[in-house]
């Protein structure tokens, strides 16, 4: 629209009124490179904000599944127990309880080690 009026000579009929509308094109200038430099920047805010929430959901992702991890074989096996089948000859044995116990410990340990050592945990 500027270069319409001075090329058009409506409003720059003279040297002043030129200087002015050259000094108003020139700032209408700078005000879009800076208006143009902030949307840039805008958009790399938004990104890194993106990013950035991208993360931490992966990160509690990463916890629920290890957590996921350990609790199923704990199920799988309280389930199987659980069943009240009298032909079980292991649940008549005196011990089978506590072994047991220290089965659910044992994979229970056995997963956070696995886990700390691949550096998940």
């Amino acid at each position: 629209m500027i270069d319409d009026v001075t090329e058009n000579n409506v409003l720059a009929s003279s040297p002043k009124n030129r200087r002015l509308i050259k000094h108003i094109q020139n700032r209408l200038k700078r005000q879009n490179d800076t208006l143009a430099a902030s949307e840039s920047i805008t958009e790399e805010i938004k990104d890194n904000n993106e990013s950035y929430r991208s993360n931490k959901i992966n990160n509690v992702m990463n916890v629920l599944t290890m957590i996921t991890s350990i609790f199923f074989p704990l199920s799988l096996l309280t389930g199987w127990y659980g069943m009240n089948f009298s032909f079980m000859p292991e649940l008549q044995w005196k011990y089978s309880y506590f072994v047991f116990i220290a089965i659910m410990a044992i994979i229970t340990i056995w997963l956070i080690l696995l886990f700390k050592k691949k550096k998940w945990f």
